[in-house]
């Protein structure tokens, strides 16, 4: 019987040059840097050079786990209205609109760059307004414009509202969850991924949480105490972590 072959990659010198060889590999592939990658959860036009876009790229995969605890809470509990904050490029939203067909998508994303792909994701697998709405604002507990970071086109994922004096470079307009929803008794699905203003917008959608039964995922770095102290009083308990993202749910079951 034939020996099984090595695992190259377990080879320490070698497992510093596969990254890099796999690295220009892709690049040869790529036109300006852009390639389209079609992944298990849908088609999607990305940038090599985005720490994110890359590993989409590279291994076909990103936060996979969380995608698929997502995806199965959404379909256990009958969801039809999912909500991603944070949407980047779009992969949880188009997840989610590839998956469910009956679904509709709110999807919010202050960065341009980030939105400009997203549109170009949503095209590539054909997904209209009618099921994914794109919003081009950031969610707080406020209405009007905040400073906001643009942080350098490796790594856009890591964009966030802060201070002038933490190096913001831009202005974005930002509003109210609450004022712009007006849900009552439904089943909703929430992605909040804003790094480091998940309090900011929950506060923001306090009376959504306290009138509908919903499921949350919140990327979370650090202690959830301050986001426990928000969503305790109406309810809600952790159900599940996943690395840095904590699940938060009202359903029953």
């Amino acid at each position: 019987m034939d020996e099984p072959l090595p695992d190259l990659s377990k080879i320490p010198i070698l497992r510093r040059w596969i990254p890099s060889l796999r690295k220009r590999w892709q690049r040869l592939k790529t036109t300006n840097g852009n390639a389209i990658k079609k992944t298990e959860f849908g088609t999607f036009l990305l940038r090599l050079d985005n720490y994110v876009d890359r590993q989409l790229m590279m291994h076909g995969a990103y936060e996979r786990a969380q995608i698929y605890h997502l995806i199965s809470e959404f379909e256990r509990h009958g969801g039809k209205l999912f909500f991603d904050i944070g949407a980047n490029f779009g992969l949880y939203a188009i997840a989610v609109a590839n998956r469910f067909a009956h679904a509709k998508v709110h999807a919010f994303e202050p960065d341009w760059r980030d939105f400009n792909q997203f549109q170009g994701n949503c095209f590539l697998n054909g997904i209209g307004p009618d099921r994914v709405r794109m919003h081009a604002y950031g969610l707080s507990d406020r209405e009007g414009s905040l400073p906001f970071q643009l942080m350098p086109a490796t790594s856009t994922g890591q964009s966030r509202i802060t201070g002038v004096e933490e190096g913001a470079n831009a202005m974005i307009d930002v509003k109210r969850f609450d004022d712009q929803f007006a849900h009552e008794s439904n089943v909703l699905f929430f992605k909040i991924d804003v790094e480091g203003h998940e309090p900011s917008v929950l506060n923001g959608m306090t009376r959504t949480l306290s009138t509908n039964q919903c499921f949350l995922q919140l990327e979370i770095f650090g202690d959830p105490a301050g986001v426990e102290a928000i969503l305790a009083p109406m309810g809600y308990v952790a159900v599940h972590r996943i690395g840095d993202d904590h699940y938060f749910s009202n359903l029953a079951g």
